[in-house]
């Protein structure tokens, strides 16, 4: 009997989350709606928050480029939109995945990217010693066409930081 009275509880909490979320929705309360209706709308709350941080996210990206297309950090420019990363206005020929590592070192100059980090920028799982072959290759290629370039820091237990 214990166990029904717990059940029973979740039960009107959860109703209560759904109906919070019903009224915050814009449709209105309604104590009559029917069970279906609120587990759908229960349903439709995460696709809800998927939308909303991808707004978000959008709103992130354009201050960032001005026009969302592009992210700017000092002399580096990359177009997101044909995936082409310029180093003082030359073209850096990069792998897409060294392209996104390099973003995401640039979208926060300054602050210490740990290999996690730049794993899940690169939608890639390897080990450490990897994620440093590839700043080493980035590295390199950045050299090419400038051999001063030195934007890529090592921090030691941290990962590495692009410098501006």
């Amino acid at each position: 009997m214990g166990a029904s009275r717990a059940s029973g509880s979740n039960d009107i909490a959860f109703a209560f989350w759904v109906r919070s979320v019903r009224s915050t929705s814009g449709r209105g309360t309604s104590n009559s709606a029917p069970v279906g209706d609120d587990t759908e709308r229960a349903v439709r709350w995460p696709a809800w928050c998927a939308t909303f941080r991808c707004d978000l996210l959008r709103v992130a990206s354009l201050r960032e480029g001005g026009d969302g297309r592009s992210l700017v950090a000092g002399d580096l420019r990359i177009d997101r939109e044909r995936s082409q990363a310029f180093w003082k206005d030359q073209l850096i020929d990069l792998p897409l995945t060294q392209l996104w590592m390099v973003a995401a070192l640039a979208r926060s100059p300054g602050n210490a990217c740990s290999h996690a980090d730049l794993m899940r920028a690169a939608k890639i799982v390897v080990e450490p010693n990897t994620i440093a072959a590839h700043i080493k290759s980035i590295r390199q290629r950045f050299r090419a066409v400038d051999p001063t370039f030195d934007a890529i820091r090592t921090e030691r237990s941290l990962g590495y930081r692009w410098v501006v």
